[in-house]
């Protein structure tokens, strides 16, 4: 029972971290876009 808990706390975290992640990339991505189009 323990072990499931660890487990599925685990994969939260790790789900949370993709998601902050590829927030920020996200982020970074349209800030590059913006300063293309900036340019041009």
């Amino acid at each position: 029972m323990g072990k499931q808990i660890f487990k599925d706390f685990s994969n939260t975290c790790m789900f949370k971290m993709l998601g902050i992640l590829s927030g920020w990339i996200f982020l970074y991505l349209f800030v590059k876009i913006c300063e293309n189009l900036l340019v041009l």
